[in-house]
């Protein structure tokens, strides 16, 4: 569909994207990675975008601008016309480069250009879906009237604007709710000044604009950006918001921002002019996104991937801002907001009196899976394996074999970082190295790497997505005390496994409920007793051992998995042997493609044996790994099968296999 029809029937829909309402944040904004092609590329990210909006690009290890294209400026020729936020330039049009299409799905790019799709360089976007309560993009022609308003379909009052002149050179001008009628600068790292001549208010219906030229004069042309707060009109009962722009004070020591959510995208500028301008990283427009990397809370491990809206420099330095000088974590992503720590980057949180401005998205997905292929993947190969597979979403952690041969497992996750790992058989803490990115998280449309893989080695790679109601990963800073740690499953874990990052320690795991814990590094039973963790768990909030080592002493780091029961998704269950052979309905539509269980009867051990789908167990002999071993895997055994007789709806153990010995206690994990 042209611009200009889109247009068309966008206005006469009356709302920000005129189709369906929009529920989910996944279905309104994307972070989107790729390695340049040097032709065209599509991007596939499941964003309509034929009902409008933004999609803001930027090459990611060059020096180069950030590039604006929407849909209500449209195309000229081929390409749509392009902003650039670290200029003040107008509108560019008749490119040879850059986006040429939006799409049901997302995007299409072309053209060998560095800017924008060069083979030689990897580039980052972020894809903004008209919608109420989210985003909305208007365009107008100036008056020089003061007080004129300019209408918008957000259907709430905006927590920022932003204004840029398109057809000569202009700032960009940014509203923002915090600080009223006044702007800041989107191309500078000006603070904010008071002033009734650019934009002086808004409501959830306009917003009005002074006769300054950089928001209104006679006869020009101008685009307008307009980002929701708070509405809370999504999720499943539509009672949650998916965007806030707030502020905060500077206290240059540890300093959490409270937003209800975990996000997946910020942007942070000081609000203030502080005395030693001559840093323009203190006043800069801050970007960080959970696709190229925030820090894990408490982590000091890592440098983070952040770009500077107002700049030009490549990602993670300072770049010309700063001579080039490497960059620790600005800010870390918590369960409920973001979070500075006493070293990390002071200049976003200097003391008194600094203040801050910020814009944050919420992590995805929001709506519960109901099909286990997004949020699950497993797959095994004897390949040069330095060659990336399509899970067919992006993942959050991964745990790689090599089950042909002794040695160790090794899990990968996200919120760690590219090069940071650990291993489940033994003690040790997590394994930090900076210079071997073993795990490159940031591989584009869901494609992933592991710097590992190579040669003709048969590895098994395994993928798991955080979705509401079937797992989730939480990394905190233990209390010493008994503390209620967020987390956003959505409802209340029934398996947490439990690891401290900074020492050596036992893999814990708690069941159920508050009573029952395992080590996952050993081989023996419940071990726990009554309420050994601190409380029970809730759909909110879960709970260590406060003083305890393995899950809550004090200034120690951790990460938690936590897993559900999610309906036809995954399974966590417990049975009791009686030696014969017996189906274990999880519910599911097919066979378990993943089956973990372990013994835990007091008197006896039992090890946590793994089973898949890929490497097979519905024959005379099925693969076995143990989770709490480097043992290469076991063919020698038929302990599971995928059903018996017409069932599909989950496992059988066999008479009489080592998971199904006569009077003996069991707990699973079964993913569909």
């Amino acid at each position: 569909m042209d611009p200009n029809s889109l247009n068309v029937i966008q206005g006469a829909a009356g709302a920000a994207g005129g189709g369906d309402p929009a529920k989910y944040v996944e279905e309104v904004f994307n972070t989107d990675l790729w390695d340049g092609t040097g032709s065209t590329h599509s991007i596939t990210n499941d964003i309509d975008l034929t009902e409008g909006g933004l999609v803001w690009t930027k090459v990611r290890d060059a020096d180069d601008n950030h590039y604006f294209a929407d849909s209500e400026r449209g195309k000229t020729g081929t390409y749509f016309d392009e902003l650039t936020s670290s200029s003040n330039y107008s509108s560019q049009t008749n490119r040879s480069w850059g986006i040429t299409s939006f799409n049901s799905d997302g995007f299409s790019c072309g053209g060998d250009n560095n800017q924008f799709n060069s083979s030689s360089y990897e580039y980052a976007s972020w894809s903004f879906r008209k919608a109420p309560g989210f985003f909305d993009v208007v365009t107008y022609t100036g008056n020089s009237t003061a007080g004129r308003e300019i209408s918008h379909a957000l259907g709430s009052t905006p927590g920022m604007v932003i204004v840029k002149r398109t057809n000569l050179s202009a700032h960009w001008v940014v509203w923002h709710r915090s600080t009223g009628e006044g702007y800041f600068k989107l191309n500078a790292t000006d603070g904010f000044s008071s002033s009734d001549a650019f934009i002086r208010s808004a409501t959830s219906s306009n917003f009005t604009l002074g006769s300054d030229g950089d928001v209104n004069s006679t006869g020009n042309s101008y685009v307008a950006y307009i980002f929701a707060h708070d509405d809370e009109r999504f999720g499943d009962d539509e009672d949650e918001s998916i965007i806030k722009c707030g502020t905060f004070s500077g206290n240059a020591t540890d300093n959490a921002i409270d937003l209800g959510w975990e996000p997946q995208w910020l942007m942070v500028k000081r609000s203030d002019t502080p005395s030693n301008s001559g840093h323009q990283d203190y006043t800069s427009w801050l970007i960080q996104d959970n696709m190229r990397g925030f820090g894990a809370d408490g982590d000091t491990g890592h440098a983070d991937h952040f770009l500077w809206a107002n700049g030009t420099a490549a990602e993670g330095v300072r770049g010309n801002l700063s001579g080039g000088v490497a960059h620790d974590y600005a800010f870390i992503a918590t369960p409920t907001g973001f979070r500075t720590e006493n070293g990390g980057q002071v200049e976003f949180n200097h003391g008194s009196p600094a203040t801050y401005i910020y814009m944050a998205i919420r992590r995805g997905p929001m709506k519960t899976p109901e099909d286990a292929t997004k949020v699950f993947h497993v797959y095994a190969a004897t390949e040069n394996a330095t060659n990336p597979w399509t899970p067919g979403f992006v993942p959050d952690l991964f745990l790689y074999d090599r089950p042909d041969e002794i040695g160790n497992s090794v899990f990968g996750i996200r919120l760690l970082g590219a090069g940071n790992s650990l291993r489940p058989e033994v003690t040790t803490a997590e394994d930090v190295d900076l210079n071997n990115e073993n795990f490159h998280w940031d591989s584009p449309n869901g494609t992933f790497e592991a710097g590992w893989f190579g040669g003709t080695t048969y590895y098994l790679r395994t993928t798991f997505k955080r979705a509401p109601g079937f797992m989730d990963i939480v990394t905190y800073t233990g209390t010493g005390s008994a503390t209620a740690f967020s987390h956003n499953l959505g409802v209340k874990p029934e398996l947490v496994i439990f690891k401290s990052r900074s020492h050596n320690q036992d893999w814990i795991v708690k069941f159920q409920d508050r009573d029952n814990m395992l080590y996952m590094n050993d081989t023996t039973g419940y071990s726990g007793g009554a309420n050994y963790f601190d409380a029970e768990d809730t759909a909110t909030t879960f709970y260590g051992r406060a003083g305890n080592a393995m899950s809550n002493n004090s200034g120690y780091d951790y990460v938690a998995y936590l897993f559900a029961t999610c309906p036809g998704v995954s399974k966590v269950g417990s049975y009791t042997s009686n030696g014969n052979a017996r189906d274990i309905d999880c519910g599911f539509d097919a066979g378990a493609r993943f089956v973990m269980i372990k013994r835990t009867d007091s008197s006896t051990t039992g090890d946590w044996f793994i089973w898949d789908s890929v490497r097979g167990y519905s024959g005379s002999t099925d693969n076995f790994l143990k989770m709490n071993s480097t043992a290469a895997q076991d063919s020698n055994y038929n302990n599971i099968d995928d059903h018996l007789g017409a069932l599909s709806a989950g496992f059988s153990v066999t008479a009489s296999s080592v998971v199904n010995i006569n009077t003996a206690d069991y707990i699973y994990l079964a993913i569909a």
